[in-house]
């Protein structure tokens, strides 16, 4: 079993006692340091939360970069087939993506209730959110699946490809109606990998990952250029990558049931319960929690699209800069959704343990996560400026886009310290459960983009007025996670349930 060690289901072993650390860990709920233990740097340099947050961080920053690095390789062998396969390529990766992001849901969920329920010591409660993941990802994923093979053609319409467009729409039809079938193992995949991080075993999906990156890489040579398939080749090959992770995944899972509750069907179809231990709250389930992060998740990418349809309707120049510029932002997403993961993780782990000192420990490892959420990005940002205009112009040589990305680039680097706030922000309050506030400070994030992008239409701000319009998004959702996060009655003040009074 590969891991990060004994994970927080070990807890209950230590007699309940919030402070102790989990069995057979180095670390666990943080306790405030004695005065013979403080560094001897300040603690923005050196925190005692660091060989926590490193231990998890860097497998999930790995898992994070392995596929980006691996249809990087794809492209290339799907390249050297022809321009048309190519396109096709990009067109379905760009499709895929987005349905997918709507399922993220599914992860975000399961990592805190788990991570919750094994440091409670209630694995039962832990196997049923687990049951309950893996199942709805299986009704889901077969209906994607049947939606987007009987729907094709209007999938591929949406991507602005037409039967008119001849060979590239075959090419690419040919290409979504096989990746298509293994949607059910990918969100089979989201379930299983969100529960292993709720283990706070971030290196079993790394090594799971890594494998069926290898398995995708091999057949792609296979398939797309020693056999000649191209872009069904390509699919194929994706395809069967994501079916043999989703059975390792599985694997694992069962070998793991003792500490869900052996995994029984009794645990999926028992009634919830009615509270949890010593009169706390009853956990939350996982189908409610879904329901709260799809609709933000949703609200996130309707931002997000429309802002990008805005810059398309500027013209092809302004549409290639936005897509450059926003490269920068997926490369600080990259940095920060991994420490994300680890908020959720171990902020899980220490309202877990309930009472006022796992309370403590939450907001402490918090604190530190934005530290570096913020830090990372500032440092970032400034790597990129002095970089100048050498980063763009890896992209194009083109005048008219790199002025476009000279027009934003300055606001879209100012923003980036605040983005790494938000990315934290919102793994924190996922860790902590809050799920619904989450979906509530969407709609309003949502509101204040539309608000923007109409201003900037009838301002004719052009491509600078779509990014004020982002600026206000990401501002919005600062404002609001902020407030959650700082406020007495939140899931990590000082008021938090009688529990923070033990």
């Amino acid at each position: 079993m590969n891991g990060t060690g004994p994970g927080v289901h070990d807890a209950h072993k230590n007699g309940g006692d919030p402070e102790a650390p989990l069995a057979g860990t180095g670390h666990g709920p943080t306790r405030p340091p004695t005065p013979s233990s403080q560094p001897s740097l300040p603690s923005w340099l050196l925190n005692p939360n660091d060989p926590a947050i490193l231990e998890l961080t860097l497998p999930a920053l790995l898992t994070l970069v392995a596929d980006p690095m691996l249809s990087m390789a794809t492209s290339v062998f799907v390249g050297q087939t022809g321009p048309t396969p190519l396109a096709a390529l990009g067109i379905n990766t760009s499709l895929f993506a987005l349905c997918f992001s709507l399922f993220n849901f599914l992860a975000t969920a399961t990592t805190p209730l788990v991570a919750t329920a094994l440091q409670a010591g209630n694995g039962e409660q832990a196997g049923r959110t687990v049951l309950q993941g893996l199942a709805l990802a299986v009704v889901l994923g077969l209906g994607l699946a049947l939606a987007l093979t009987a729907g094709s053609d209007a999938a591929l319409g949406v991507m602005g490809v037409a039967p008119e467009a001849g060979d590239l729409f075959l090419q690419s039809r040919d290409y979504l109606t096989v990746r298509a079938l293994a949607a059910p193992a990918v969100l089979l995949e989201s379930v299983a990998q969100g529960a292993l991080y709720g283990m706070r075993d971030m290196r079993t999906p790394l090594y799971v990952t890594a494998g069926a990156n290898a398995l995708n890489l091999g057949l792609g040579w296979l398939l797309v250029l020693h056999l000649g398939w191209g872009v069904k080749g390509a699919a194929l090959a994706t395809a069967a990558a994501e079916a043999a992770s989703a059975v390792a995944y599985l694997t694992v899972l069962h070998g793991r049931r003792g500490m869900l509750g052996d995994l029984a069907p009794r645990l999926l179809l028992a009634p919830p319960p009615s509270a949890g231990p010593n009169g706390t709250p009853p956990p939350q389930e996982l189908l409610p929690a879904g329901a709260s992060l799809l609709t933000r998740t949703a609200l996130l990418l309707g931002s997000k699209t429309a802002a990008a349809a805005a810059a398309a309707r500027l013209g092809a120049a302004p549409a290639a800069a936005h897509h450059i510029v926003l490269q920068v932002w997926l490369l600080d997403s990259f940095l920060t959704d991994a420490l994300a993961v680890a908020g959720q993780t171990l902020v899980a782990s220490h309202l877990g343990a309930g009472g006022s000192v796992g309370l403590r420990s939450a907001r402490a490892v918090s604190d530190r996560l934005l530290q570096l959420g913020v830090g990372g990005s500032a440092v970032l940002a400034l790597a990129l400026a002095a970089l100048g205009p050498a980063f763009p112009a890896a992209f194009t040589s083109d005048p008219g886009v790199l002025s476009g990305v000279h027009a934003i680039w300055g606001l879209a680097l100012a923003l980036l310290p605040l983005n790494g706030a938000v990315y934290v922000l919102d793994g924190v309050l996922a860790g902590a459960s809050d799920f619904d506030f989450l979906a509530q400070a969407m709609v309003l994030s949502a509101l204040c983009t539309v608000a923007g992008l109409e201003l900037s239409g009838h301002l004719e701000a052009g491509l600078l007025g779509v990014w004020w319009a982002l600026a206000a998004l990401m501002a919005s959702r600062l404002a609001t996670l902020s407030w959650r996060y700082a406020a007495p009655a939140g899931p990590l003040g000082a008021k938090r349930g009688p529990g923070a009074e033990s």
